[in-house]
């Protein structure tokens, strides 16, 4: 954003059509694009949601009840 139109004001051959076009709009263009994603993917790999811990409680069936029910008889 400096040296162009500090050249332009040194002589340079260079419009203000040709400075905005050719520099500044692709310029700005990849800044958003860019930070966008870049940013956008660097936050979130390090912010990311984190999985809800899960734990599985086994109630038992009627089946298990009665296998434990057994052992239990059979350890008295």
């Amino acid at each position: 954003m400096f040296l162009i139109p500090t050249g332009n004001l040194f002589g340079a051959p260079v419009s203000l059509y040709q400075w905005w076009v050719w520099n500044q709009i692709p310029v700005t263009l990849g800044n958003f694009v860019s930070g966008a994603l870049l940013t956008g993917l660097a936050l979130y790999a390090t912010n990311m949601p984190k999985k809800a811990a899960t734990m599985e409680i086994s109630l038992g069936t009627a089946e298990t009840t009665g296998v434990a029910a057994g052992q239990a008889a059979e350890a008295d």
